[in-house]
């Protein structure tokens, strides 16, 4: 499965320690910590799979890329939850 932003229905702001993302329809607003908003960076970029988001994110963290698998799953899982994202 491959997640992407939906782009249709959400904005969002990059600030200096995470992000802001806006849902346009229903008007809430959500906060990612630096560690959200880099996988968040990684889907605006291109649409992606659990295990590519992971495997970038470990690189990118010094981490073991099975044991962030986990943690991405549930940010997307919320994410997708709330209609920010969508899969493909």
């Amino acid at each position: 499965m491959r997640y992407a932003i939906n782009e249709k229905e959400v904005t969002f702001r990059v600030l200096d320690d995470g992000a802001v993302l806006v849902h346009c329809e229903t008007g809430y607003y959500y906060t990612l910590n630096a560690t959200g908003t880099f996988v968040w960076e990684m889907l605006v970029e291109r649409e992606m799979t659990v295990i590519e988001l992971a495997d970038e994110l470990a690189r990118a963290f010094g981490q073991d890329p099975q044991g962030v698998a986990a943690d991405v799953q549930h940010l997307l899982d919320h994410l997708r939850g709330e209609n920010l994202i969508l899969t493909r």
